[in-house]
């Protein structure tokens, strides 16, 4: 219907925006995060006519960043942490979510002031995994809106 430019009918659309409701509470209530299931779902939402439960979604996204960031301070090395949380607010952005990110952005603060130093000193002696991470975590602060320097 899509393809032919045809609205949806309202009642396949409510049924289409359940699914994409409750498919995003799954991803973001699983432990492991699948990014390329919540990369379909986001571009679902933003090709097609649907709307979504934008607190709910909101509130699931805020609190997964929030798990992965206290993770992340539990093992603040952990590239793999940082582009997971970069990958979800970049995702999470398109949607126009109202994310309540005080909690993630003070973790960051906290591994910055712990850290950037030690990895930005680290990177300007040519440990590539020092640079990595000096690149994920600049790119993580800019998506928190926070600024360590």
């Amino acid at each position: 219907m899509r393809e032919i430019q045809v609205p949806l009918p309202k009642a396949f659309s409510m049924i289409g925006e359940y699914v994409l409701n409750t498919n995003f509470q799954e991803i973001f209530n699983q432990e492991e995060l699948d990014l390329e299931r919540l990369e379909k779902l986001v571009k679902e939402v933003k090709e097609g006519s649907f709307e979504i439960d934008k607190e709910m979604v909101s509130y699931e996204t805020s609190k997964k960043i929030n798990v992965l960031m206290d993770r992340l301070s539990e093992n603040p090395k952990n590239n793999s942490l940082m582009e997971k949380n970069s990958a979800i607010l970049s995702m999470e952005s398109d949607l126009d979510l109202n994310l309540n990110l005080w909690k993630a952005q003070n973790s960051y603060f906290s591994i910055g002031k712990e850290l950037y130093e030690e990895m930005s000193k680290k990177a300007k002696e040519g440990n590539e995994d020092a640079k990595t991470w000096i690149k994920n975590f600049n790119e993580l602060g800019k998506q928190l809106n926070v600024k360590i320097q």
